[in-house]
């Protein structure tokens, strides 16, 4: 009975994060609807290029602490000292990034780069520690189970630019084509970053003061060490083919790869939120020592994973063409490559936490090599594939190496727990 009651609490907590997460991916949506129909493909192009520089940057001064923070808090009784020395530890590796691109751009970082991806740069790097600090908070959250702070993190992230560019828009008196919606976003995430700071210690269960120092700092970071390579992995696996497809087919092509690897990505909402539920938990019952719960728990994620992707899959294929005609980007070519991608999703969803099995199971130094290696193919396969077959090389390079990291994860839990970790029908 206990153990029903607790699975109906997580269930709930799957749904209130599902929530959060489909509202602000709809908003999300709806503003890079606005931006496509003021100001074209192109931009968005160039808010993926953003995203991808500052993603890229954010993990390594972060330093993997965000998955530390969901292994660690969770188990921890000491939350507060963790999440302090890591933030410190993110603020200063953040500087020093900071101050890295400025020596750079006055040693003729103008003369190596164009204009757009200078100004590109020089946006990510404003955007770099509330970025960084905004992923960080939401890791520690996540960790002390406050879903509810989380989705409002997520809101305010996503709807104050969808929100100033629409009544811009409307406005007789402002002119939507001179904001430059990079701004918008920096603005949003810096709010968000000092609301999810306030709420996270305000809900820390040790209110004692912390005395942090440079040795606290470096530990910090030594401990989150193997994590990062798992983080620095997973960025290079994701946006390798963002770096590629700007440098060989230009900012408007990437604006409507990126338009399309934001809907077969909104199954990601999913997983997402699943491992978000499931990461701690994974970690509270290695550590108790109770493998068979574990596989109980992991079989419980990929078919709660499962269940409610399935939807969103049939949703795809069957308004692909409605969808991406209101974007101004349906063409046969982009129809099959949205194809592509959300074939290897569903292969994606079908094993679901595997990974996130191993990481919280003292099995992250594996992972992080099975991760590595999966960004080695999609660096390969990508620069092979791209020149050939443009996007649709993209949507195979990486969909190949996602299934990749994927299905020998899934072999090697198999291979340590002695359990199936992915539900199938009868199980």
């Amino acid at each position: 009975m206990y153990k029903m009651i607790e699975f109906i609490k997580s269930i709930q907590r799957v749904l209130l994060l599902l929530f959060g997460k489909v509202t602000a991916k709809a908003l999300s949506f709806c503003f890079i609807l606005l931006v496509t129909q003021i100001y074209g493909v192109e931009t968005v192009g160039e808010i993926s290029l953003l995203y991808a520089l500052v993603g890229g940057l954010a993990i390594c001064t972060s330093a993997g602490i965000p998955i530390y923070f969901l292994k660690s808090i969770a188990v921890s009784t000491d939350k507060r000292f963790i999440f302090i020395t890591g933030n410190y530890s993110v603020i200063l590796l953040s500087f020093l990034a900071i101050l890295l691109f400025i020596i750079l751009y006055f040693l003729g970082g103008s003369l190596i780069l164009d204009r757009g991806t200078l100004n590109s740069v020089i946006f990510a790097s404003a955007l770099l520690i509330p970025y960084a600090l905004v992923q960080l908070n939401q890791a520690a959250l996540r960790a002390i189970s406050k879903d509810r702070i989380i989705v409002i993190i997520d809101l305010i992230v996503s709807s104050l630019p969808i929100t100033v560019l629409f009544f811009c828009s409307m406005s007789t008196y402002a002119v939507p084509e001179n904001i430059d919606v990079r701004l918008l976003i920096i603005v949003s995430y810096t709010f968000a970053m000092g609301i999810s700071l306030f709420l996270v210690l305000k809900h820390m269960e040790v209110k004692a003061r912390v005395y942090v120092n440079v040795k606290n700092i470096i530990s910090s970071i030594i401990k989150a060490r193997s994590f990062f390579a798992i983080s620095i992995a997973q960025f290079l696996n994701g946006y390798i083919s963002i770096f590629l497809i700007y440098s060989l087919l230009g900012t408007e092509k990437l604006g409507i790869f990126y338009i399309l690897s934001s809907f077969s990505g909104i199954s990601l909402i999913i997983l997402a939120v699943v491992n978000s539920w499931i990461a701690p938990q994974f970690a509270k019952a290695y550590n108790a020592n109770e493998i068979e719960y574990l596989g109980s728990l992991s079989r419980k994620a990929n078919f709660t994973a499962l269940a409610l992707a399935s939807p969103i899959f049939m949703g795809l294929a069957i308004f692909a063409e409605q969808l991406l005609d209101m974007y101004e980007i349906y063409s046969q070519e982009t129809h099959l490559v949205l194809g592509v991608m959300i074939l290897f999703q569903v292969i994606n969803l079908y094993l679901s936490s595997v990974g996130y099995l191993l990481a919280m199971s003292g099995n992250h130094r594996y992972y992080s090599k099975l991760v590595a290696i999966s960004a080695v193919i999609t660096g390969v396969l990508s620069f092979i594939l791209i020149p050939l077959y443009g996007l649709l090389g993209a949507a195979i390079g990486g969909g190949m190496a996602l299934a990749f990291w994927n299905i020998a994860s899934f072999i090697k839990c198999k291979k340590i727990f002695g359990f199936n970790p992915a539900w199938y029908p009868g199980y």
